[in-house]
């Protein structure tokens, strides 16, 4: 499932961030889902209400927006 690979990057950069700017935990995290990735907010954010977060991700609020598609001209 594309979007499980998805949020298994999510959570492990959220965690990365976290510790490098010397942090214990995660607030919340936005996630802006482009208008051709298949992917849907809500299925983003129940992946990741679901997923085994830790310590440093377990409060965390997750916020999920698709971006509208935008014409060159």
């Amino acid at each position: 499932m594309h979007e499980a690979k998805l949020v298994e990057d999510i959570v492990r950069k959220a965690v990365y961030v976290a510790h490098e700017s010397g942090h214990e935990e995660v607030q919340k995290i936005y996630i802006e889902i482009g208008a051709l990735n298949h992917a849907t907010p809500t299925s983003l954010r129940d992946l990741l209400n679901d997923a085994a977060l830790g310590p440093v991700l377990e409060c965390a609020s997750f916020q999920a927006e698709r971006s509208p598609a935008r014409s060159e001209e």
